[in-house]
């Protein structure tokens, strides 16, 4: 899954189907324009396929230097916190 939420972390339905569902996610800025979206998607993309075809699922942010592990450790604890 490619997409620009990170809010899904902080939903507790939504966390739970990702968690279900076992998909790796790729998160993408969301103030980012097409131009760099684009950009980061070439940039990223043989590591993105390496990184899908892998058994374990994991969460990672798309950077201009390559993917780099998110963990949702902490957006679970922040958005416990809020609730």
């Amino acid at each position: 899954m490619i997409g620009r939420d990170v809010k899904i972390y902080e939903r507790p339905a939504e966390l739970t189907a990702y968690l279900a569902a076992g998909v790796h996610v790729f998160l993408l800025p969301g103030e980012a324009k097409v131009a760099q979206l684009v950009e980061l998607i070439e940039v990223n993309l043989a590591d993105v396929c390496t990184n899908a075809s892998g058994r374990k699922p994991g969460t990672w942010r798309l950077t201009p230097s390559g993917p780099a592990p998110f963990d949702i450790t902490g957006a679970v604890k922040a958005a416990r916190k809020e609730h």
